[in-house]
């Protein structure tokens, strides 16, 4: 990757992110934790900026999400099951249960948006005085937890922002980003809509690589046919298109 930034005019420009390599090096149960936290080391030693957008920062923040509400849940549990309904108790055991088959296989765990709204239908069911068993959780096992990873990832990495104000266009970019080029991508790939809009952001961008854990990613970037566009994954492998 050092020899890629040298042997590239441009490279020193700076390099986009997407929200699967934030994850990955901000979420140490990511199978590319150790791998993502390399290639931003090497970046920071050839001085190379990283930019992303508000996009990526949402989705960023949804995935830590599922993530820090089964953990949540898991010790709401091991606090308060002498006096929870044995059918939440049942469910948080299996939870529980599935969650430390993970860690001792060495994986992350995340619960699904169906899940978690399952929990929160079980659990809004008792009350206490003041509120549901839902927002009471959310009180004593989330708030305050969500709101610094991403200030943390920030941090950590040096990351910038390309804003994309309607009617302007940032310095960062050389082509319109739009709706129509995000569809266009989703149609032409199949891809969700999230990341065609980060794909669309990098090919009206002034940066020659995307970095990105996700493979997906690295193959429309290969099959898009944008000249002089490469796709790094952690393994420190290069896509090019």
């Amino acid at each position: 990757m050092r020899k890629f930034a040298h042997d590239h005019q441009g490279a020193t420009l700076g390099c986009l992110v997407d929200t699967s390599i934030l994850f990955s090096v901000s979420y140490p149960l990511d199978k590319f934790n150790e791998e993502a936290a390399q290639v931003f080391d090497i970046w920071g030693e050839l001085a190379i900026p990283v930019y992303t957008n508000a996009n990526v920062r949402s989705e960023f923040l949804e995935l830590h999400r599922r993530v820090m509400i089964p953990e949540g849940l898991i010790d709401f549990l091991e606090d308060e099951e002498s006096s929870l309904d044995q059918v939440l108790v049942q469910k948080l055991k299996s939870l529980r249960t599935r969650f430390r088959r993970n860690i001792e296989e060495g994986k992350g765990f995340k619960l699904s948006d169906s899940e978690i709204k399952l929990f929160r239908h079980l659990m809004s069911q008792f009350r206490t005085q003041e509120t549901d068993g839902w927002l009471l959780f959310c009180r004593h096992y989330l708030q305050g937890r969500l709101e610094p990873i991403w200030e943390q990832v920030v941090e950590l990495i040096g990351l910038n922002f390309i804003g994309l104000r309607s009617g302007e266009r940032a310095t960062e970019l050389v082509g319109q980003v739009s709706w129509k080029g995000t569809t266009n991508l989703m149609s032409k790939f199949g891809m969700g809509s999230t990341d065609a809009m980060i794909l669309d952001l990098f090919f009206n961008s002034k940066f020659k690589m995307l970095l990105t854990s996700d493979q997906d990613m690295a193959y429309c970037v290969n099959a898009s046919g944008a000249q002089g566009r490469y796709a790094f994954l952690p393994n420190l492998r290069a896509h090019t298109a």
